[in-house]
């Protein structure tokens, strides 16, 4: 299955917190327009992915990421890169992503206040995230000794 075209709204459904406890997928988009980035830990291209959005993040623009991981396993991943990205858990079967089709990780969903997925991106694409960033009122995320390219599949 693709990944849904945008506009869709955003499929109901249960994630966890990183406490473990069981929150609903509407907390993604409840304070207003949220950048939201899935992936996995063993990714190479999510753990290149994540300090982008994490420095979205700390300049003011509401992102998070939800892995595909145990919480524990989660907040381990982004604990040793560093990161401050709030962060959310999705685990097998992984029903949010099957939903919305999501077959390359990382990806990238723009979510309006309305739970509107408004924007989509697959992979690593520098463009997007600038886009994304700017959308949400942050600047371009700049990250030190960035090596990244323009585009880097997932």
């Amino acid at each position: 299955m693709a990944l849904l075209p945008a506009p869709f709204p955003m499929p109901e459904t249960h994630l966890l917190r990183p406490d473990g406890t069981t929150v609903s997928s509407g907390v993604l988009h409840a304070v207003g327009p949220t950048l939201v980035m899935i992936g996995h830990k063993d990714c190479k291209t999510t753990r290149q992915t994540l300090p982008f959005i994490d420095q979205i993040h700390k300049d003011g623009g509401r992102a998070i990421a939800l892995l595909q991981d145990a919480p524990e396993e989660a907040k381990a991943a982004l604990m040793k890169l560093g990161l401050t990205l709030p962060f959310l858990s999705e685990e097998s079967p992984f029903a949010l992503s099957a939903a919305i089709g999501v077959a390359t990780v990382p990806t990238l969903l723009f979510i309006e206040a309305d739970g509107t997925v408004a924007l989509t991106s697959e992979a690593f694409r520098r463009p997007d995230i600038e886009a994304f960033a700017l959308r949400l009122g942050a600047p371009k995320p700049v990250i030190a000794n960035d090596t990244m390219p323009g585009f880097k599949p997932g």
